[in-house]
């Protein structure tokens, strides 16, 4: 058994055709060989659940949780979310859990 690995570290939340492009490359990928089983983990600005964020910075950030949870859910993968928070603000009393790891064909336990 193969197993595809791909890390991805998105720059900007607010970069949609960044987004975009990430994730067309990745459907590419993932319709080429649609039993390959793929890992891609990596920092997706995607958070479930985010504390102590603005409401305009939590407009953004739902609007990009929902387009990669969509993206996941067309292509059939699974969001692997973390318990823990993985970037915190002490400061502003903000958290979010922003390191995540999506496959296709696997299961993770």
């Amino acid at each position: 058994m193969s197993i595809r690995i791909v890390h991805v570290h998105h720059a900007t939340a607010n970069w949609h055709e960044l987004q975009q492009q990430v994730t067309y490359l990745l459907r590419v990928m993932i319709d080429a060989a649609p039993t390959q089983c793929q890992i891609t983990g990596g920092d997706f600005n995607v958070a479930l659940p985010r504390y102590g964020y603005t409401k305009s910075t939590s407009a953004l950030y739902d609007n990009l949780d929902k387009f990669s949870q969509d993206f996941v859910r067309s292509t059939h993968g699974t969001l692997n979310e973390l318990e823990a928070h993985t970037r915190r603000d002490l400061l502003r009393g903000s958290s979010a859990s922003l390191d995540h790891i999506f496959t296709w064909n696997l299961t993770c336990q």
